[in-house]
């Protein structure tokens, strides 16, 4: 017969805490005027953290009336209380403590190496104050974004940016955030904003660093100011992917800041700009959007995949999409003919694994299918018809069918680019 009596051996080992005899050690908390002395017993800190583990060795305590004195100015008086109740007794009550204690109490958990406690104060924040997290994000992630043990609110805030950037670039905090807090957010998979509103944040914080021209007319800078602002925006640029930027926009608003872009990322963006209808080279622009695709981003396979499993209003992110999407053919590498179309199949009157990528895409969706051999892929009865060759003239068409919404305001129409993927459910080796 097996019987637990934790619960009893909890409530006695946390009795120890109110006899101040036995106690072999003092530990002095916070600052003046709020200095605090704990008394406690060596064993149990060493049993329950690897950190007292270590700092209550000889080399890092001294003696004082027969006991070991330990100084810990970094924690206050009031969070060190709530830390020795859980490592005597293993209780916790969050409810009724204000933010800004909670917040205190973990980050000193992440410096006595109590897992355990901080796992359980990041769910507290995630459950219990969920309300103010999203008004508080920015004011969060610099707090806790250097600290390892964090890794669930980290997460947290960097999936809840990406779900609603706002969030961020609305904040009070973010013009003045440093540059190590804003990368991480530029890197996000997914980030369900628009790269040139991504580029309108970005330079409005790189002149937010520089008060002296932010209001100052950009032709009367002087070199200095401009190298300045070169300097401080260098490690943001290139997580901006302006091949998704408009010509229209990138020569209204990029343009007049091309000489603050690397060389070889200005060549990029140029060509892909200018010379449209040519065999791409490999275009790797924001490193947050590694995805081989000229026409869709990393949050449209989000969104696709999302359609697939009929999640409704709910969306993947992108690094929690169930597939892989493998091109199989895009139009300026493998030619727009309704041939090369049916090589790519094998003649096969019906591919269920292909989708047709647009960068506008409608919330319906049908089997691709084709009439013929001078035909390409065709969606609904009328609704998407591709034939002979796609980038001429009047060889597609688009009336609404089947669909609930016309594809294009367009009745005819040619192509500048298209692609195949194959989607393929992902295993653990994929």
């Amino acid at each position: 017969m097996s019987l637990n009596f934790l619960q009893t051996l909890s409530t006695d080992i946390g009795q120890l805490l109110q006899d101040s005899d036995e106690c072999n050690i003092i530990i002095e908390v916070g600052e003046d005027p709020n200095i605090k002395a704990f008394y406690a017993h060596s064993i149990i800190l060493r049993a329950r953290s690897p950190y007292f583990r270590r700092a209550l060795s000889h080399e890092w305590t001294k003696i004082e009336d027969g006991r070991r004195k330990f100084r810990k100015p970094n924690i206050k008086p009031e969070v060190f209380e709530l830390i020795l109740k859980f490592i005597y007794s293993g209780d916790i009550n969050l409810d009724g403590q204000d933010v800004s204690r909670i917040l205190e109490l973990l980050v000193a958990t992440d410096e006595l190496l109590l897992s355990e406690l901080s796992d359980h104060v990041q769910d507290y924040i995630l459950h219990c104050q969920s309300e103010w997290l999203k008004q508080n994000v920015v004011s969060l992630w610099t707090k806790i974004h250097h600290y390892d043990a964090c890794a669930k609110l980290k997460n947290h805030c960097l999936r809840l940016i990406c779900r609603k950037p706002q969030f961020l670039f609305a904040s009070e905090d973010f013009l003045s955030m440093p540059e190590s807090l804003l990368l991480p957010f530029l890197r996000i998979d997914g980030l369900r904003m628009e790269e040139i509103e991504i580029w309108d944040h970005v330079l409005r914080w790189g002149l937010a660093q520089h008060p002296e021209i932010r209001d100052k007319d950009m032709s009367k800078w002087s070199a200095d100011e401009y190298d300045g602002l070169e300097r401080t925006l260098k490690n943001c640029l290139p997580l901006i992917d302006f091949a998704h930027v408009s010509s229209n926009d990138f020569y209204s608003k990029v343009w007049p800041f091309q000489g603050m872009l690397p060389k070889t990322l200005l060549e990029d963006i140029v060509r892909h700009h200018l010379k449209t209808n040519s065999p791409p080279q490999p275009v790797k622009l924001a490193s947050r959007l590694q995805f081989d695709s000229a026409l869709i981003r990393t949050s449209h396979v989000a969104l696709l995949a999302s359609w697939i499993d009929r999640l409704g209003d709910k969306r993947y992110l992108y690094d929690e999409v169930p597939y892989r999407f493998q091109l199989l053919l895009r139009g300026t590498r493998d030619g727009f003919s309704s041939s090369a179309f049916h090589e790519l199949f094998g003649n096969r009157g019906n591919v269920e694994d292909a989708t047709l990528s647009r960068v506008s895409l409608s919330r319906s969706y049908y089997a691709i299918r084709w009439n013929g051999r001078d035909y390409g892929p065709c969606f609904g009865d009328k609704d998407l018809w591709m034939r002979n060759k796609f980038n001429e003239e009047l060889s597609c068409s688009c009336r609404r069918d089947d669909y609930m919404e016309s594809i294009t305001d367009c009745t005819t129409f040619s192509v500048e680019e298209y692609e195949v993927f194959r989607v393929v459910k992902k295993t653990s080796l994929t």
